[in-house]
């Protein structure tokens, strides 16, 4: 689950975040990574 989530990260998951909300969100998962 974590690995995906770094992967979705390091493909610019913050950048394809359709809301600020959602990259919040990112800012957060990136945090506990």
């Amino acid at each position: 689950m974590h690995s995906k989530l770094k992967n979705e990260i390091s493909r610019g998951g913050n950048s394809r975040a359709p809301t600020p909300l959602a990259a919040f969100q990112w800012d957060l998962v990136q945090s506990f990574c």
